[in-house]
């Protein structure tokens, strides 16, 4: 088995044990949180690399992924919204929402996941 597949199935237990146990997060967030991920993840036919991720960021939970060359952040409210921002360290050139929360993923978003955070 590859590492980035024990990795992700780290992560989806991560997830799950988030809405079973919620110590970290109100349950509701954690459903929302879950449910932002399934649709990320249904919109890319390779599995998305775990982030670095946990309770915090300005909507309640942070999803990150910090790269040499990149870095894309998504912070999830307990509503099911969330925010994005992607910075390639290369160019200088960012992308994102600009605070303006979201509920469905956009094309850029997609994009960027999948050339930069799948498991290829």
């Amino acid at each position: 088995m590859r590492r980035e597949s024990i990795e992700v199935a780290q992560w989806l237990y991560y997830l799950v044990g988030l809405e079973e146990k919620p110590v970290e997060l109100p349950r509701k967030h954690a459903r929302a949180v879950r449910a932002l991920w399934r649709k990320l993840e249904s919109c890319i036919n390779d599995p998305i690399l775990p982030p670095i991720a946990g309770p915090g960021g300005e909507l309640g939970f942070q999803m990150a992924w910090n790269y040499d060359e990149f870095y894309l952040d998504i912070d999830v409210s307990e509503e099911g919204e969330f925010e994005w921002f992607f910075l390639d360290r290369k160019t200088g050139k960012y992308k994102g929402s600009d605070d303006n929360r979201l509920t469905d993923p956009p094309n850029d978003l997609i994009r960027l996941l999948a050339e930069h955070c799948s498991d290829e």
